[in-house]
């Protein structure tokens, strides 16, 4: 009877899913933070085929990371996440009463309704996201877990590059 085989050498583990979506993350941040659709022309008719905003890709994927660290969050991630979260989850509204700069707010009261006033909110979302993303780093470093997950050691010196040699 043909089945699913599920070896203990086919399962997932933590660490890759962690640094999975860690590089995820790093990839989509390489990208410029804007909508981008893929056009599908046929017989002289344009048919958009996919649309995705990219900021808000980023975003997600940041809560995502967030979501997944949660049980090793420490007292200095549990601070950021107060500030960061309600604006990663909120609504439009919701998001206006939290910026606390009062020249950006000022932008975003003056956006007309639509578009404009939603990339304002947008890119108040992405530098929340950017500074929670600066957070879990931080946190992966002082739990050293990054250096466990893909070095398999904890005796990891950052001030140290060992030279590589060249391979022919």
């Amino acid at each position: 009877m043909g089945g699913w085989n599920n070896k203990q050498a086919d399962a997932i583990t933590f660490p890759q899913i962690l640094l999975g979506h860690y590089n995820k993350i790093n990839q989509i941040s390489l990208r410029e933070f804007k909508v981008t659709e893929k056009i599908l022309v046929i017989d002289g008719n344009k048919v958009i085929q996919e649309s995705e905003n990219v900021s808000k890709v980023y975003c997600q994927a940041v809560l995502q990371l967030s979501y997944i660290l949660l049980p090793y969050f420490d007292k200095t991630v549990k601070e950021e996440t107060k500030i960061h979260l309600p604006i990663l989850q909120g609504f439009g509204y919701e998001i206006i009463e939290k910026i606390e700069d009062k020249d950006f707010k000022k932008r975003v009261d003056a956006a007309a309704e639509g578009t404009p006033k939603d990339d304002l909110i947008i890119m108040f979302q992405v530098r929340s996201a950017q500074k929670l993303f600066c957070a879990l780093s931080l946190l992966l470093k002082r739990v050293d877990y990054l250096a466990k997950s893909v070095f398999g050691d904890t005796e990891v010196d950052d001030n140290v590059i060992d030279d590589e040699e060249d391979v022919e």
